[in-house]
């Protein structure tokens, strides 16, 4: 029995497209962590896969979804539904009881190496959360550790998903789960029992996951055009220094 859980989200189209890549690698690495998929998609359109369990989104993702669908778009940087499910996600595994620490990976991660409950707890640092912070830039979401023990938690994700149940995150400069995030966590920086532990170094291109030893040996993160290759670019350049 871990203490963490895997969680992730993917409509069935993009299981296809490519989020079969991080199933097919978290069975091939024999990876003991259950791994928990959200979806808006009917579960029956899923695999049955040894510890993956698929999970519908909440109610009110829908409702989010529909109320904002029609909004226009101009660049991804403005498309809150595009991202919104991952907020939900995360936020609907934290009330679930289902594990008392978790791992956000988005779906166009791959498994490169085993990980473990104890390489996980390295990355989390005892803190609340552990996530890749650009400080000139927005945070990169792609990973992201939790600490559900903490007593900060219930509050956090509350203010977390309430960014998109009222539509504040429209407020934001961009509308991405990035921006919501930030702005979820610097409201609680002072905060009792919030801490975080700031992964990578922020100095260099902004694939910061790529470039992090302690993670790239584990995980290759193939965001954007990635998605069409073995690797990232930037992962193979630093694991083959």
């Amino acid at each position: 029995m871990t203490e963490y859980s895997i969680v992730t989200s993917m409509s069935k189209k993009l299981l296809n497209k490519f989020g079969y890549q991080l199933l097919d690698t978290y069975k091939s690495k024999n990876i003991d962590i259950p791994m928990f998929v959200y979806t808006e998609d009917s579960l029956e359109d899923f695999p049955i896969i040894d510890n993956i369990t698929f999970l519908p989104l909440p109610e009110h993702w829908y409702e989010f979804r529909d109320r904002n669908k029609n909004r226009l778009v101009k660049t991804y940087l403005q498309d809150a539904v595009r991202f919104s499910s991952k907020v939900f996600s995360q936020a609907r595994f934290s009330i679930s009881n289902i594990s008392s620490k978790f791992i956000w990976m988005d779906a166009d991660c791959i498994f490169i190496d085993k990980i473990t409950d104890e390489w996980a707890n390295d990355m989390l640092n005892n803190s609340f959360v552990a996530f890749y912070d650009r400080p000139d830039f927005y945070t990169e979401c792609g990973i992201i550790f939790f600490d559900l023990n903490k007593s900060v938690s219930v509050d956090f994700f509350k203010y977390y998903e309430d960014m998109y149940l009222a539509d504040n995150i429209y407020n934001e400069k961009a509308f991405t789960d990035c921006h919501a995030f930030d702005a979820t966590r610097k409201k609680f920086l002072g905060v009792s029992d919030y801490s975080e532990t700031k992964l990578g170094d922020p100095n260099g291109d902004l694939h910061i996951m790529a470039r992090d030893p302690k993670l790239a040996p584990f995980i290759d993160h193939k965001k954007g055009d990635r998605k069409k290759q073995d690797n990232s670019p930037e992962w193979l350049s630093f694991m083959n220094k």
